[in-house]
């Protein structure tokens, strides 16, 4: 098993960025979180996935990615940190980063196109 150790501020740039996610909200409050439900899964999460090279940094990850799992546009992101993992097995550590955003528009739902689950 892996240990997760939380850091406050930006990645360093030695620390490679797997995952970035965001924690949404509404003008008033409320939190989305992304429903996935399949024959094999049924849980809540956080919108995100993995950073892409043609991503515009991990606000450009956040947003791309918000857009395809629950096609919605976000206001401006900040950073809130991110927890390194260290996998041991000789993979190096890399960096899971955690942003949050207030929601701009939301969007019909669409299927994500990574998988074309709704």
């Amino acid at each position: 098993m892996g240990v997760f150790t939380w850091h406050n501020g930006e990645v360093p740039k030695n620390l490679k960025i797997k995952q970035v996610y965001g924690i949404l909200f509404s003008e008033d409050g409320r939190t989305l979180l992304r429903h996935v439900e399949n024959e094999k899964e049924n849980y809540f999460s956080l919108a995100g996935g993995r950073p892409e090279v043609y991503d515009n940094g991990i606000e450009g990850t956040l947003r791309r990615e918000v857009l395809e799992e629950v096609n919605c546009t976000i206001k401006e992101p900040i950073l809130i940190g991110y927890q390194e993992v260290n996998e041991g097995n000789n993979v190096p550590p890399y960096a899971q980063v955690r942003m949050a955003a207030i929601i701009d528009k939301v969007g019909k739902l669409q299927p994500d196109p990574d998988n074309g689950e709704t």
